[in-house]
């Protein structure tokens, strides 16, 4: 569920700027569930009790949302006021990506699979160890930035990265 200080005009703007279909609404200004493609949902609801909307610089969540066409959809949300937070971009991996943040604060990226990519083309960069195991039993080059604050040998170091293997 998504807060919004004015459920109706989030609504509307949502409609404008990502094509989204009011589903169910409840209430005049309490809560709405909109169309998001062929099979997904967004509820959005007003503000009250412990439900507050985005405040400030800081982010607190990102709405991923697949795409058929990224590039008509980017431009068409910042086109009805969506501040862009990350331009598009092409990723090696077959993603083609740029993130958005709506006039309440909520952010969104929106996605398109341009290609499929196989594990052994793919790599998984990561700043802590544990994240890196599932990703390398799938068959995905791995490559760990060691942090500052971790303990151990490698402690504050980094590694040059390659798609060539294991890092």
């Amino acid at each position: 569920m998504l807060v919004y200080p004015d459920v109706r005009a989030a609504v509307e703007w949502l409609e404008a700027a990502f094509g989204f279909g009011e589903r169910v609404r409840i209430g005049d200004s309490h809560r709405a569930q909109l169309r998001v493609g062929m099979d997904g949902a967004v509820v959005v609801a007003e503000v009250g009790g412990d439900r507050v909307a985005p405040s400030g610089s800081v982010a607190t969540h990102l709405i991923k949302v697949r795409v058929p066409d990224v590039d008509a959809a980017f431009a068409r949300a910042r086109d009805v006021g969506a501040r862009v937070v990350e331009e598009l971009t092409t990723y090696e991996y077959g993603e083609r990506s740029g993130v958005l943040e709506d006039p309440a604060g909520h952010r969104w990226e929106l996605t398109q699979t341009l290609r499929d990519c196989a594990p052994e083309e793919c790599m998984m960069v990561a700043a802590h160890s544990n994240d890196l195991a599932s990703a390398a039993a799938t068959g995905l080059k791995t490559g760990h930035i060691a942090r500052p604050n971790e303990k151990g040998p490698g402690k504050g170091e980094t590694k040059p990265l390659s798609m060539r293997g294991t890092a």
